[in-house]
């Protein structure tokens, strides 16, 4: 990266205001360049140096595998999630404001409309361009209310369990807008999210989020990454306790992530 991300600051500094950049690879599929691919490339989004990864390759007969390339794909499929979470948690963090508020629904619409169709179409330009403008419009969403809930606990869920960044937020997101739905809406503010997205209610939009990381074979359940046990989880709860959770539209308890745990087990 020692080269790549000055190259990406001069061709932000000097590309027309309404060029996209994009790092584009070989092979990406293998795994240890997917992860080395991966972390480069969500720093460089996190700096807005880049708009989207491509992903190029050498093709053969039985190679790469048919797996191997989905999980690749699913990975990188992931960062557009972590997007999806910004613009969520963004809309309701205790420290929301106007012009992020207009910014995070901009943004999560897009999501909704673009995410799987940059997934199953790699080719769609114009799905890639609206996934990387959702970036970019979420990125000013969580500019000043930052994040919450769902970014406290990914973080534990990466470091000790090696979820990517993008599907360990969307691990718990889903739980998140119900549970905040049930105890934090009381001016009807999480309920006017969901339907300006194109949803009935929060219940809804949750329960489409995580049918899309169904589709999209991003993991669900804590046993399929290898949290099984009580301690396990004990632990899990114990580190997701963050500063972000303050942030959360009512408080969070350590109790409260225990619980939810528990029920993703």
């Amino acid at each position: 990266n020692s080269f790549i991300e000055p190259a990406f600051e001069y061709a932000r500094k000097y590309a027309p205001e309404d060029c996209m950049l994009y790092y584009n690879d070989f092979n990406e599929y293998m795994p240890q360049k997917t992860e080395a691919i991966y972390n480069m490339a969500m720093e460089l989004k996190e700096k807005k140096l880049i708009d989207g990864i491509g992903m190029q390759s050498h093709l053969d007969v039985g190679f790469p595998t048919v797996s191997s390339y989905e999980k690749a794909l699913a990975k990188f499929a992931s960062t557009g999630l972590d997007v999806l979470s910004h613009a969520v948690e963004s809309y309701w963090s205790t420290l929301n404001q106007p012009i992020c508020t207009a910014c995070s629904i901009y943004s999560a619409r897009l999501v909704f409309e673009w995410l799987e169709k940059a997934y199953k179409e790699p080719n769609n330009l114009e799905a890639r361009e609206k996934m990387a403008e959702a970036s970019i419009v979420a990125g000013v969403a969580f500019s000043h209310p930052r994040t919450t809930g769902s970014h406290a606990c990914s973080f534990p869920l990466t470091n000790i369990y090696g979820v990517p960044h993008g599907e360990a937020c969307a691990f718990t997101l889903d739980y998140f807008i119900k549970f905040n739905a049930d105890n934090a809406d009381g001016d009807g503010r999480i309920t006017a999210f969901a339907r300006e997205c194109g949803f009935a209610s929060p219940y809804a939009m949750a329960d489409e989020i995580s049918a899309m990381k169904k589709r999209m074979g991003m993991k669900l359940r804590l046993s399929e990454i290898g949290c099984t046990t009580d301690e396990q989880i004990r632990e899990l709860a114990e580190k997701s306790m963050s500063m972000l959770m303050k942030r959360n539209p009512v408080a969070l308890t350590k109790e409260n992530i225990c619980e939810m745990y528990k029920k993703l087990k």
